[in-house]
């Protein structure tokens, strides 16, 4: 069983790579509009992994008579800020509403600025001492999100190009 210092070190890499350097990533690799498709995507995988972060916490910090129910537990999640805020804006987003003059352009001078800054934080909160402390799991980690995953995919991608053209064919 993983501590809770490794889980919460994996946990941390994860959303660090899919909210900050994900989005730098698809913006500077993919432009505009890579960005714009990365952060609709990221805006619903971010309220389902708060939810379900609410719901393991809430079913790992009860006490052992006591049962929380999947409403309760949904309930909880939903008056999380951030998840209300990500609601807030794809509810605006859909209503098609316009966007008011002088927020856009604040907005407009901000989204320069947060990409870069996000990636800085990140860096400035590196610490050695900690890494020297899981390195082994961050290892472990990188080899199954760099070589693992992709093997998987591809061999997943090229067995269906195989079927499809086997059918194809006839061969």
């Amino acid at each position: 069983m993983i501590s809770g210092h490794h889980f919460n070190h994996h946990t941390n890499i994860y959303y660090y790579f899919s909210g900050y350097i994900g989005l730098a990533v698809a913006f500077y690799y993919l432009g505009h509009e890579g960005l714009v498709k990365a952060a609709i995507i990221a805006g619903f995988v971010m309220i389902l992994q708060n939810v379900l972060a609410v719901a393991v916490l809430q079913f790992y910090s009860r006490d052992a008579g006591s049962r929380t129910s999947p409403a309760a537990t949904l309930g909880s999640a939903m008056t999380n800020p951030v998840i209300l805020s990500a609601l807030a804006g794809i509810i605006y987003s859909l209503l098609g509403l316009p966007m008011p003059v002088i927020l856009d352009r604040s907005l407009t001078i901000l989204k320069g600025m947060a990409l870069p800054m996000a990636l800085l934080v990140i860096g400035a909160s590196l610490s050695f001492e900690k890494i020297r402390l899981v390195f082994a799991s961050m290892v472990m980690t990188s080899v199954l999100k760099l070589l693992v995953m992709p093997a998987i995919g591809s061999a997943d991608y090229f067995c269906r190009a195989w079927v499809i053209f086997s059918i194809e064919t006839g061969f």
